[in-house]
């Protein structure tokens, strides 16, 4: 059998040469299967329309920040601690209006909350001044597609234009106040 490592391309393919050199003096052979040909062509392959978000990425980046800045209350796996922080899956605290979740997060939350029936009196301390709008998006997103949730992802635009509506205010949110639809959406959005 006869080899030639340059053909592989520098020192895996001396490696190889090697490999095979020895395989050789103890009287065994190296057979490599052909490379499957593919199944269906590319054209053929139906796009899967998803609420997941389209940048990987960003959700990695959003792992992170939960794990860093949230996860010592609402728990590795979003499930919260009973009657102080409210569980953030399956909950449309969560899914439901992003405007409502981006000025949790960007103001944070005091006094008693109700979430899945369950009263809640944990404080949510404020992160607006500590994440930008690219971070706050991917923590969102990370929140709102994780645990079994499956909900549209927060893009930095939508925080941007919440963050500037909500600009002047200093003081956490009331879940009263958020129950005003004045305090959720997305500013010069509808729906």
């Amino acid at each position: 059998m006869s080899f030639n490592p340059t053909s592989h391309g520098g020192l895996t393919g001396l490696m190889l040469s090697m490999f095979v050199f020895v395989l050789g003096l103890s009287g065994y052979s190296l057979h490599l299967p052909e490379p499957a040909a593919p199944t269906e062509s590319v054209a053929s392959v139906e796009p899967v329309v998803s609420t997941k978000p389209t940048h990987p990425i960003a959700v990695e980046d959003g792992a992170e920040i939960y794990m860093t800045r949230c996860m010592s209350c609402h728990q590795m796996n979003g499930s919260g601690v009973p009657g102080v922080f409210p569980p953030l899956t399956e909950t449309e605290w969560v899914t439901g209006d992003k405007g409502r979740l981006i000025r949790i997060v960007l103001n944070g939350l005091t006094d008693q909350i109700e979430v899945n029936d369950e009263t809640y009196s944990g404080a949510m301390p404020p992160w607006g001044s500590f994440l930008d709008d690219e971070q706050m998006s991917e923590l969102l997103t990370y929140m709102r597609t994780s645990w079994g949730n499956d909900a549209e992802e927060v893009i930095p635009e939508e925080v941007q234009k919440v963050r500037e509506a909500v600009a002047d205010r200093s003081e956490p949110w009331t879940a009263e106040e958020l129950g005003d639809p004045a305090n959720q959406g997305i500013p010069g959005e509808e729906g």
